[in-house]
């Protein structure tokens, strides 16, 4: 019938159901995707996902887009009802003028129980693609720290062509961001503080056209970021260990 489910099934550490399998969203008809899962250290994990629902009007499909999060607790009970985070209510297709779609949804959990969630706008104007990141912030139990915010530092480098986000928690109740500016060409990295404010950065990390694909912190406290390259006609992965006090290079 088209509908999308999402379920899940709470685990022991042997892979042995704990809990019924359970509906948490159903999309009818369209789609969910960039599942995320994040889990908290008083063991709440956080959820978020893009969801797509669609319709056939005069013979042309149009799509509407939004990103959303939900939060439960190690019992498997919801602590916090999926929740809208863009709230768009416009449809149309990739070509329609002023209706956004939201892409790469990530999310990451800090040492003081709280959730980022981020991703990337991607909206047609009458003269160009606008694209940006977008973030929130959530405490375990759904309280929202930091509304839905734009990331936009540096109106002449960063807005408006800043997309693929990649997020890591990082020790000290901080997150690492990790995108692909289109005006600096390359990967930009940022700290961000788990109030939601920018603590450090953003700070180019390449300049070859090149997107991020994983960002973790090491045990050492170092920073791996991996993303894709094109070199020499060949395709394949690089990766760099961050510094994380201030973004130095320390191998790679």
């Amino acid at each position: 019938n088209g509908s999308w489910y999402m379920r899940g099934a709470l685990l022991d550490r042997y892979g042995a159901p704990q809990a019924p399998i359970q509906s948490l969203v159903t999309t009818l008809p369209g789609w969910i995707e960039y599942l995320g899962v994040a889990a908290a250290p008083n063991g709440y994990v956080g959820l978020s996902w893009q969801q797509v629902q669609s319709r056939q009007v005069n013979g042309r499909w149009e799509y509407n887009y939004n990103v959303y999060f939900a939060i439960l607790n190690s019992s498997g009970a919801i602590v916090l009802a999926p929740a809208n985070l863009t709230n768009n209510g416009l449809w149309g297709d990739s070509a329609t003028v002023g209706v956004p779609r939201f892409f790469d949804v990530q999310i990451a959990a800090s040492g003081d129980n709280r959730f980022l969630v981020a991703w990337y706008q991607d909206l047609e104007t009458e003269d160009y693609w606008l694209e940006d990141i977008y973030y929130a912030v959530f405490s375990s139990v759904g309280g929202v720290v930091k509304p839905t915010t734009q990331f936009s530092v540096d109106g002449n480098t960063d807005v408006s062509w800043a997309r693929y986000p990649r997020l890591s928690s990082l020790t000290g109740n901080r997150f690492l961001l990790a995108y692909f500016s289109g005006w600096t060409e390359g990967i930009r990295t940022a700290i961000v503080d788990s109030a939601g404010n920018l603590a450090s950065g953003p700070r180019s990390l390449t300049s070859n056209w090149e997107y991020p694909r994983a960002v973790a912190q090491m045990s050492n406290g170092s920073i791996l970021t991996v993303w894709d390259s094109w070199r020499d006609g060949k395709n394949g992965l690089r990766y760099a260990l961050l510094r994380d006090s201030n973004f130095d290079v320390l191998a790679g």
